[in-house]
């Protein structure tokens, strides 16, 4: 998950570069997670990395904002595996980047 976000010019020196590489890890290990992402991926970054649900949250988002904006949008299409035309929600990004890494 590191070495997708790496890739992708997420800068490891934000927050949300920690939590969404849990995210990742936690959506590639049982997929359904991501259909209770409030219910359990957020509590779960939250209680692994000492912060609170909605830091955790607001810190991913503004990860995902930094790639959109600044990062590797090639990668993030490639990942995808089509052209996207506006920026990934916190569940889709996890899901495209744990859907990559899970097939590589």
């Amino acid at each position: 998950a590191r070495k997708a976000l790496t890739y992708l010019r997420i800068p490891r020196s934000l927050s949300g570069f920690r939590y969404l590489a849990v995210a990742i890890a936690l959506a590639a290990q049982v997929p359904e997670r991501l259909e209770r992402i409030t219910k359990e991926i957020y509590p779960e970054i939250a209680r692994r990395c000492g912060t609170k649900v909605i830091r955790a949250e607001r810190c991913m988002r503004t990860a995902i904002d930094r790639c959109w904006e600044q990062g590797n949008r090639e990668a993030l299409d490639q990942m995808a595996g089509y052209h996207l035309v506006k920026r990934p929600t916190n569940s889709e990004f996890i899901d495209l980047v744990s859907m990559y890494i899970s097939k590589v």
